[in-house]
């Protein structure tokens, strides 16, 4: 028997290993390598080895950097079987068709600045990945089975996600036998929902992940504390608790916690956001492995007629509409979205959303691999100049629970940033939606302060950084005013997404009555015409061409 190691060896993402026996090669995993753009691009397009020369492959679970290369492997010839157990295979569907997904967006986008000859191709499609999914070999704990002629394995519980496995390979080659253990990811004993991890017994040779090795954890309840006093500190300002997580495991484990602690009334009832279509999936999958559950969770919930991961205020958001429609809530909350690094995902625009107010805490939960967002952010990054929130500083708090991650806390803060720091804010490319009648907060509060910043006036004063004048000008701005009242956002929300329904004269007249009210001083509709084109124009997409037209045209804009 051989073994090639061609991933994970110096970091911890992109699992990839051939074993070779009696003349057939197999894969045990196929993992995503995770990282800087550039290498993510040049590492995970191609492989070391042939695809082609493969028999089939083993998973030890279902996390994208053990799994997510699957169907790369299957568009470059791999047409072997892929061994893994029941509950791994059930939740690599949605998780490989999420990741195809995120692919193609990145590209789509990418591609919107590129020349028709310059685009690119993402790494995989859905359909690859749908290929995938009829090459899934389903199979139980605790029963040997062929791989190929000469190595018989079987699986034991490892603890980690749902459906991980601890995997015991039997090789018998030229008259000669041995035992090979290969642990997967590792779960600990004594976590919530899953089964401890087993043990493995009986073998010659062992390969072991060693991501924790050099750590001691700390035990989980003080890790229940931790969070619990996150979030109780946090709302007590009035703030907002971001978390970005994996959409599997970990944010079964933060709804399962939260549950738990608002059991015991440990925090508010405040809602919780988990904004990821797969998490939601995720949660669906886990209902259907109930066996797999350890007694904790089956004494605390399941004996109750409970499901451990439901309670009071939670909101499963799968739509894209009801993502954006978060930032439109203003109390406490606690949002969860994926991706855990925030290299991807609907964290990016809760991130954008929410950074730079200090009221809020960024939370982090999980492991950042090296260059990724999350990274940088715990590593105290002063200015996230990306996607996210161009040339602006992070102002808000961030907390890094010790249970959960892996990376050693350190705070990142800044000095000035946010309204004052002389950047100007860019326009984030989402059309506003109706959501309960209410206009997107970060829609109003954008297009005001990107005209604010954008004006004559401002500009002259930021270029000499006068900051007395500055502040002067914005406190004295009835926009800036206007962006951050709540009442009044509400209520012109409505007006906007009943725009097209009603003659413009009297759209006019609502504004103009509202913002009387707001400004305790009369306005006329003509003064109301600005207000309502900015707003009414993020609606272009909710609305026929011919009814904007007919508007703009009432306008005279």
């Amino acid at each position: 028997m051989k073994i090639q190691f061609f991933g994970a060896c110096d970091g911890v993402t992109g699992s990839q290993y051939v074993l070779e026996v009696n003349g057939k090669k197999v894969l045990l995993e196929c993992g995503f390598y995770q990282g800087r753009r550039a290498d993510m691009e040049r590492i995970n397009r191609t492989f070391p080895y042939d695809p082609k020369s493969l028999d089939a492959a083993i998973l030890s679970h279902a996390h994208i950097d053990h799994s997510g290369n699957l169907p790369n492997l299957v568009k470059q010839g791999f047409s072997g079987k892929i061994f893994c157990t029941n509950a791994t295979a059930a939740m690599l569907e949605p998780m490989l068709m999420d990741s195809a997904g995120i692919q193609e967006h990145d590209i789509e986008y990418l591609n919107r600045k590129l020349k028709p000859e310059q685009e690119l191709e993402p790494i995989y499609t859905k359909k690859d990945a749908q290929e995938v999914l009829g090459r899934f070999v389903p199979k139980a704990y605790h029963e040997w089975f062929e791989v190929v002629p000469g190595l018989k394995i079987f699986f034991q519980e490892a603890g980690h996600i749902l459906g991980s496995a601890l995997v015991t390979m039997h090789f018998e080659e030229n008259g000669k036998t041995a035992r090979f253990g290969y642990s997967g990811d590792l779960g600990r004993k004594f976590l919530p929902i899953l089964r401890d991890p087993e043990q493995i017994t009986d073998v010659e040779y062992l390969m072991i992940e060693s991501t924790y090795g050099d750590r001691t954890h700390n035990d989980i309840k003080s890790s229940y504390d931790e969070l619990a006093k996150i979030i109780n500190e946090t709302s007590q300002r009035g703030g907002k608790i971001i978390i970005p997580s994996f959409a599997v495991e970990r944010a079964q484990e933060l709804l399962y916690i939260i549950h738990e602690l608002k059991d015991r009334k440990a925090i508010p009832d405040i809602p919780v956001y988990l904004d990821s279509p797969l998490a939601v999936r995720i949660v669906n999958i886990f209902s259907e492995f109930v066996e797999l559950y350890d007694d904790e969770t089956r004494e605390h919930f399941l004996s109750k007629g409970e499901n451990p991961f439901i309670f009071s205020k939670l909101n499963l958001v799968e739509s894209s509409d009801g993502s954006k429609a978060i930032n439109t809530m203003f109390e406490p909350s606690v949002i969860i979205a994926s991706s855990g690094m925030c290299e991807f995902g609907r964290i990016r625009h809760h991130l954008k959303n929410n950074i730079e107010n200090p009221n809020n805490t960024i939370a982090i939960v999980g492991y950042q691999a090296k260059d990724t967002l999350g990274r940088k952010l715990l590593d105290g990054i002063k200015e996230v100049d990306a996607f996210i929130l161009k040339d602006s500083s992070p102002s808000c708090g961030f907390k890094n629970v010790k249970h959960f991650a892996k990376v050693e806390h350190k705070t990142a803060q800044s000095k000035g940033g946010g309204l004052f720091g002389l950047k100007v804010l860019e326009k984030f490319p989402y059309t506003a939606v109706e959501d309960e009648g209410r206009l997107t907060n970060f829609v109003i509060r954008e297009l005001f302060l990107t005209r604010l910043f954008n004006s004559a006036a401002f500009r002259e004063i930021a270029a000499g950084k006068k900051m007395k004048e500055l502040v002067n000008f914005q406190a004295k701005n009835k926009l800036l005013f206007l962006a951050y009242n709540e009442t009044a956002m509400r209520k012109l929300g409505r007006i906007t997404a009943n725009a097209a329904k009603k003659p413009a004269g009297e759209v006019l007249a609502e504004y103009a009555k509202e913002l009387s009210t707001v400004f305790k001083s009369p306005v006329k509709p003509g003064a109301a015409i600005n207000v309502f084109q900015h707003a009414f124009g993020y609606f272009s997409e909710e609305i026929t061409k011919e009814e904007r037209t007919h508007y703009l045209k009432q306008l005279d804009i």
